[in-house]
């Protein structure tokens, strides 16, 4: 993305914060509108965004409508055209590019330079990576402590802890990951804890927990890498061209919990397990145990959110140009490219 384009980005993020009405059905609760997406990833009663088969679907609608709603507020704030606007796009983090290897490392490489991959050319839009000494508050960037974005008790801040990373998921790891597990039950932990969960705690402070994840705008673009890495991994196997009412336990297949080990995730209200079944429609509530920012009636369901276009609420994009999927084209069975480097 040229400089232009991320500062439209970022810019729009910052007037989410600034944008303040009653969104929810179920409550005259005044909220910014940027709360209210933290609010519906931290809520208890979503707890099937983490955990469970669903993982990747219902991150995906949030990304979506989280989408949409940056390019409203852009358009109400009036700082940039209408055009300019509608162009507005959530980028993705591509913090692999960020792995070097390192010859007689255990597992052949080391995250070496992870901070300084592209999300922070500009450190006047989203931050520099050498935050605060002894209180890592980001103070450079539109999003910084200083600044309307970070109220008192929100303050931004970051850790870019390389411990916290390991070498199991540097770009070759990735790759062969991805070619070697067909099935969505194989694919599922590894796209779960290593991609996602490992970046949460390399990032740290906010990003750290489930409850305050979202209050970074790093997380957005975090996770769309996340739904990249997620079909790259479909159309390299050329699951593209499985309409959703084709769909079988290759694609998706129900678990609660992720895998063979794990807690069984239950609706904190009732106990009773999560139902994560492909035609369950997966929660959208905010912390508050009434409020939701869709009604129920229109919460997707994992065979609504599979395809990336004609799909639930007009879901309708692709991933560019993609140098990991350049790299994979000989070893997936599917050498067509559908879903990414268009």
């Amino acid at each position: 993305m040229s400089y232009e384009e991320r500062f439209r980005y970022a810019t729009s993020v910052y007037q989410m914060r600034m944008h303040t009405g009653q969104f929810l059905s179920g409550s005259s609760q005044s909220i910014n509108l940027f709360d209210v997406f933290q609010q519906i990833h931290a809520a208890s009663r979503n707890s099937m965004f983490h955990g469970t088969s669903t993982f990747p679907p219902q991150h995906k609608a949030l990304l979506w409508i989280y989408e949409s709603a940056l390019r409203m507020v852009c358009q109400l704030s009036a700082q940039f055209t209408v055009a300019q606007c509608c162009a507005v796009t959530l980028p993705y983090w591509e913090w692999e590019l960020g792995y070097i290897e390192v010859s007689g490392m255990p597992g052949g490489g080391y995250w070496g330079r992870i901070e300084q991959t592209d999300v922070f050319q500009f450190p006047d839009i989203m931050g520099d990576t050498t935050p605060q000494v002894n209180t890592n508050y980001i103070d450079t960037g539109i999003f910084a402590y200083s600044t309307p974005f970070d109220p008192p008790g929100k303050d931004l801040k970051r850790a870019f802890s390389v411990k916290s990373l390991s070498n199991n998921t540097g770009p070759a790891q990735i790759r062969n990951f991805i070619v070697n597990n067909p099935t969505y039950s194989r694919f599922l932990p590894y796209i779960h804890g290593a991609l996602h969960g490992q970046i949460h705690t390399f990032i740290g402070f906010s990003m750290g927990a489930t409850s305050t994840a979202a209050l970074d705008p790093l997380f957005y673009m975090h996770h769309c890498n996340v739904d990249r890495f997620y079909h790259i991994w479909a159309d390299c196997h050329g699951y593209e061209g499985v309409s959703p009412n084709q769909m079988t336990t290759t694609h998706y297949d129900a678990q609660n919990p992720i895998g063979l080990v794990g807690t069984t995730v239950k609706n904190p209200t009732t106990g009773v397990a999560w139902d994560v079944s492909i035609d369950n429609p997966m929660n959208f509530y905010l912390i508050s145990t009434t409020a939701t920012f869709l009604p129920i009636s229109d919460w997707p369901t994992p065979r609504q959110m599979w395809s990336l276009s004609n799909g639930w609420g007009g879901l309708n994009y692709r991933y560019g140009a993609d140098k990991m999927a350049v790299s994979l084209t000989a070893r997936c069975p599917n050498k067509v490219w559908t879903w990414v480097n268009q």
